[in-house]
């Protein structure tokens, strides 16, 4: 995983750089060619880890709550689709006013695989562009599995198993993975309805939104918090 100059600038401009993408370009060949590496290599993480340390360019942790918080309500509004019914978008619903329905099912828009990419992130709470064993029990759960912990393990054991380039125990399931199991109408899948999966997206929007808040990243520790900027920032590997 590493990130391009593009996510790099992002990075950049939520810290300070004034500048537009054509110094940028100058910007960032400068520090690739002061690390060693070249341009089209990209920023792997521990580079970044040291950049956001280094003293000439370090970035407290006041400062990257804030970026993380900037980052992730991006996030958000690029991973949930507009309101449909009624007329109101998801970012007017994150201002805090209550739906004027029981059930918000059925104002959330798009088509099936829009929703699918929308709900794969809006259960990504770690942004790290897979459902890990706990991500994938939420979305079991909201699907109507009731079963202790052990048995989970037990189920998710078997989905590693089943997909093994797709899956792995330590990183989990990958959006492409997801959506074929959403789509799988056999018993090895999880298939959902276009309603359902509406339902479960509308359902996660308060936990999603909840993320956003700058407090929930208060108790997070300095490498927590870069390894999260970092998570937001590498697009390619969030899944999308």
């Amino acid at each position: 995983e590493r990130l391009t100059s593009a996510e790099m600038m992002k990075f950049a401009v939520l810290t300070g750089f004034p500048g537009d993408e054509r110094e940028w370009k100058d910007e960032y060949s400068l520090l690739c060619n002061e690390k060693g590496i070249h341009p089209s290599q990209g920023i792997d993480f521990q580079l970044f880890c040291t950049i956001a340390d280094a003293e000439a360019d370090y970035v407290d942790d006041e400062e990257l709550r804030a970026v993380l918080s900037k980052l992730q309500a991006e996030k958000l509004d690029q991973a949930l689709p507009p309101a449909m019914d009624p007329v109101r978008t998801i970012s007017e619903q994150r201002g805090g006013s209550a739906p004027s329905k029981p059930s918000q099912a059925k104002s959330i828009a798009g088509g099936r695989s829009t929703i699918v990419k929308a709900l794969f992130r809006a259960l990504d709470a770690d942004c790290d562009g897979y459902l890990s064993s706990a991500e994938m029990r939420d979305f079991a759960s909201r699907q109507g599995f009731e079963g202790s912990q052990e048995d989970w393990d037990s189920e998710f054991s078997q989905i590693c198993q089943e997909w093994p380039g797709s899956v792995s125990a330590s990183k989990g399931v990958d959006s492409e993975l997801f959506a074929r199991l959403i789509d799988d109408t056999s018993e090895n899948g999880c298939y959902a309805t276009d309603s359902e999966l509406r339902a479960m997206l509308s359902g996660l929007i308060p936990a999603v939104q909840s993320r956003q808040n700058p407090a929930q990243a208060a108790g997070r520790s300095r490498p927590e918090l870069v390894k999260a900027v970092f998570q937001v920032l590498d697009k390619r590997g969030a899944g999308r």
